[in-house]
């Protein structure tokens, strides 16, 4: 134990890094350095989106964010990150465009011009702090391998920024199943194995006493999902729910988890099943997204909205039940 002449300023977390929505950081507060954070989901219930809505908000702050995206192609996730871009600054439905008009290429040439402009406008912002790495870009089979990959990352934001890397997202965790070749099969002990070198590093980043914040992004297991599904346990997800690892659970400062009932559009149920510095809500918090246009969170600057969002449905008094049994007319 030692004196200190101020204790208290180490423990606040208020300049941490950005959970994107007041409601989650109400409960677990800022990330901060030294802490892993999960995020677990089933698929399509927007783990991704809300991963990248993290990496843009923080990077947008001025924090140093590596993406490394295991599941699909840089391309395709700076795509979203454009249309996440596009939402957040969009003051008209109109100007909104869906990450399937984009597939099916059917923008007209203003749109095109538009999305161009934003994704070059995304990059003059954000482009020196973070980095979206996919399996093209880095080595991640063994743990060496994923080492000398964290370290070409905090050179490079050195480089760019003058300090090193603040933030890692790992999207998704399951995909490092083989480190240091193993198995090759899926074995839940490698995956403790992973989250125990995620853990080191965010307490001792490449062994330099820095500490960073790290998000794991996760998938449930299908005996959680199929409880969390039922009407009187609608997404609330326990702390065993994360089905890649046992050690994310003992592991993780806080648990994430999100819940799309498909009976309600743009509305994600998230539950925090852990908190370590903060606390446990009794029932899911209900919290808008739009899939479409890759958005976790409200669209609070569009002024001409033709249909109501699910919080102004809640502002009139309108419930999570009354939704679901179509009470309210």
């Amino acid at each position: 134990l030692l004196k200190k002449d101020n204790a208290y300023e180490g423990l606040i977390a208020k300049d941490g890094l950005s959970l994107v929505v007041p409601d989650i950081e109400e409960y677990i507060g800022k990330a901060t350095k030294g802490e892993i954070l999960s995020i677990l989901a089933f698929t399509g219930s927007f783990k991704t989106v809300y991963a990248l809505n993290i990496a843009y908000e923080n990077a947008m702050n001025g924090h140093n964010v590596l993406y490394l995206g295991l599941e699909d192609t840089g391309d395709r996730l700076v795509s979203r990150l454009v249309l996440n871009h596009i939402a957040n600054t969009a003051t008209k439905e109109s100007e909104l465009i869906k990450s399937n008009d984009i597939r099916d290429d059917k923008l007209t040439p203003e749109q095109q011009e538009y999305y161009n402009n934003k994704h070059n406008e995304l990059v003059s912002l954000i482009s020196d702090n973070l980095l979206v790495w996919d399996t093209t870009d880095i080595e991640y089979k063994t743990f060496n391998d994923m080492t000398t990959t964290l370290r070409l990352a905090d050179t490079e934001f050195f480089n760019k920024t003058g300090k090193g890397l603040d933030a890692i997202i790992v999207d998704q965790l399951a995909l490092l199943k083989y480190a240091d070749n193993k198995k090759n099969q899926y074995d839940g002990g490698v995956m403790n194995d992973w989250v125990s070198y995620f853990r080191e590093q965010a307490l001792n980043f490449l062994n330099s006493t820095r500490q960073v914040t790290i998000f794991l992004v996760s998938q449930i297991n299908r005996e959680s999902f199929s409880q969390a599904s039922r009407p009187k346990s609608k997404g609330q997800y326990a702390t065993t729910a994360a089905s890649d690892s046992h050690e994310i659970e003992r592991t993780s400062a806080s648990m994430i988890t999100l819940y799309k009932d498909n009976e309600i559009d743009n509305l994600v149920l998230v539950n925090i099943p852990k908190a370590r510095y903060g606390k446990v809500p009794n029932k899911p918090l209900q919290v808008e997204v739009y899939g479409e246009y890759c958005h976790f969170g409200g669209l609070p600057n569009i002024q001409d909205k033709k249909t109501l969002t699910f919080s102004e449905y809640t502002a009139e008094d309108f419930s999570l039940k009354d939704l679901l049994t179509g009470d309210k007319k």
